[in-house]
């Protein structure tokens, strides 16, 4: 598994699990903390407490709800408040530098 491949993540009480663009799943026993350290910040951005999106697969922004685009389906996710901002500034970046 690629870094390119790994669409979102999730948190799963002790586990992190890795949702890939080809619909597999991974899991691994570890947090979303130590994980998201380890990742590109200009690729990945927290959404909310418990999940982490690679902005690759983001095709929308609407309303505090990202909305990604995995092959012909579209997956939403909440933006919390407090992170909202953050979310907004690293998606346009992302998106500038095309």
């Amino acid at each position: 598994m690629s870094l390119g491949d790994i669409a979102y993540l999730t948190k799963d009480t002790k586990y992190v699990v890795f949702h890939c663009y080809d619909e597999k799943e991974y899991k691994e026993r570890t947090t979303l903390e130590v994980v998201l350290s380890k990742l590109p910040a200009e690729r990945f951005v927290r959404v909310d407490k418990g999940c982490v999106v690679n902005m690759k697969y983001v095709c929308g922004w609407k309303e505090k709800i990202v909305t990604l685009r995995i092959g012909d389906t579209y997956i939403e996710h909440p933006v919390s408040r407090r992170l909202s901002t953050k979310v907004a500034s690293e998606l346009l970046a992302y998106w500038r530098r095309g």
